[in-house]
């Protein structure tokens, strides 16, 4: 599912950031928005500042990430103003970062729509984007929330998310439950927890997981200490601190600054703790056909071959790796079913497609050269499939009459360590391959003569 914009600043920059909000803490309110993926169309007020400092899990079946740190800045100008709509532009990235799936492989901008209104106790949000592609596949996201402030600190959110990629990935749809509870003024705590509601199928979250620090600046975040009522700092923050000897400094500390440094360190330790996984897979090959490939060989003269038979010459049998980039992980791909039959399978659809039947004809042998894929997975990843297939008519006694060796190629980019994508993009390089074959000089006029 799509991954919240961020920015991954220094661990150095974000204590910075903690440390001045510590001293210039205001206080405002939210409800979509962080912690969850439906954005809101609100702002802190003209002069505000909102801080979003968390660390955020996803997990997929075979492979876990983490986004930290995660900074989300808000700044509020005017009065009154509300934005509901804001043009994200998302540019492409380098040749090497395409090829390593850690980026687009061409501009895309997404207009979302954000509506927010309060009945009562309670507060719906409601956020409908699309992805208008320059290159790839389209994209929709739905997001819902609706919560209610429970006590003046704690506020809890129910959220329904849906992201369709509009091709042949299944729609991810996760409820996701968490909320806000008030540390002390300008600071909250954040927090939330979701799944997909389809199960642990291919490309669904297993779980998703956000904890963070909200940081609420009033007046350009700078205090003014000769007017607490109006100053940026919290009341209790602007009395003097009474002398405490230093062996009880540690236990009788000033509540909101305690609460506020075990909140940090709660925030180091997830990021200390971090880890990704890429776990093996095992592919089902299952061969559909192209409608595409259909009457690509034009009109043929002879159109029949008594046989088709398929040899695996490889000596590593594994289907591919899958390799994380953010850490040094990776994990090998299988084929839950045999190659051969899916190669035969292959070939007899793309020749059926094109009129060539079985009879009376020469008998002909593929072997399958080389099988591999590979995926780069990162929040998303990116996918490559390699066939190399070597092509041989043979007449009655053996003889060979034609030969030629092709490979063909696929790739998709979607959720990580979907198997409909990888059953997609091997027909894919399996039909580039065979077409590449039976397109070549000779193979019309070696069906005719070769049978004889």
């Amino acid at each position: 599912m799509p991954e919240r914009p961020l920015k991954n600043l220094p661990l150095g920059v974000c204590l910075c950031l903690l440390a001045a909000a510590l001293c210039a803490a205001g206080s405002a309110a939210a409800d979509a928005g962080p912690p969850f993926l439906t954005n809101d169309p609100g702002t802190p007020g003209n002069g505000n500042w909102e801080i979003n400092i968390a660390a955020m899990q996803t997990t997929l079946p075979g492979v876990s990430s983490w986004q930290l740190p995660q900074l989300d800045v808000n700044y509020g100008l005017g009065d009154g103003w509300q934005i509901a709509t804001f043009p994200q532009l998302q540019t492409a990235g380098s040749t090497a970062t395409q090829r390593a799936g850690i980026s687009l492989d061409g501009a895309r901008l997404l207009l979302p729509l954000e509506v927010a209104r309060t009945a009562g106790e309670y507060t719906f949000d409601l956020e409908v984007g699309y992805y208008f592609p320059g290159h790839g596949p389209q994209e929709r996201i739905l997001g819902r929330v609706a919560g209610r402030r429970l006590t003046s600190r704690l506020e809890l959110d129910a959220e329904l998310y849906n992201d369709h990629v509009m091709d042949d990935s299944p729609q991810v749809t996760t409820l996701d439950l968490g909320g806000r509870y008030k540390l002390c003024r300008g600071f909250n705590l954040l927090f939330m927890a979701g799944r997909s509601l389809s199960g642990n199928s291919s490309g669904q979250v297993e779980f998703m997981g956000y904890l963070g620090i909200q940081i609420l600046l009033t007046h350009y975040g700078r205090a003014s200490p000769r007017n607490a009522e109006t100053s940026a700092l919290p009341s209790d923050c602007l009395q003097p601190r009474p002398r405490i000897p230093l062996s009880s400094r540690a236990v009788a500390g000033e509540p909101c600054m305690k609460k506020n440094n075990l909140s940090v360190f709660a925030w180091l330790a997830i990021s200390a703790c971090a880890v990704s996984r890429v776990d093996p897979i095992a592919v089902p090959l299952t061969y559909q056909t192209n409608p595409k490939n259909a009457g690509v060989l034009g009109t043929l003269p002879c159109n029949a071959v008594s046989q088709i038979q398929v040899n695996d010459a490889r000596t590593d049998k594994t289907l591919g790796v899958r390799t994380h980039e953010s850490k040094p992980l990776k994990a090998d791909v299988t084929a839950a079913s045999d190659p051969v039959a899916w190669v035969q399978s292959g070939v007899q659809g793309v020749l059926t497609q094109n009129g060539v039947v079985q009879g009376s004809g020469p008998r002909l042998v593929m072997t399958l050269d080389n099988l591999h894929t590979t995926e780069s997975i990162w929040h998303r990843a990116s996918y490559d499939a390699r066939v190399g297939l070597t092509a041989q008519l043979q007449g009655p006694a053996g003889q060979a009459c034609w030969k030629d060796t092709a490979e063909g190629a696929g790739g998709d980019y979607g959720y990580s360590g979907n198997i409909a994508t990888y059953q997609g993009m091997l027909n894919s390089a399996l039909d580039s391959a065979t077409l590449r074959l039976v397109k070549s000089p000779g193979f019309k006029e070696a069906l005719c003569h070769c049978g004889s």
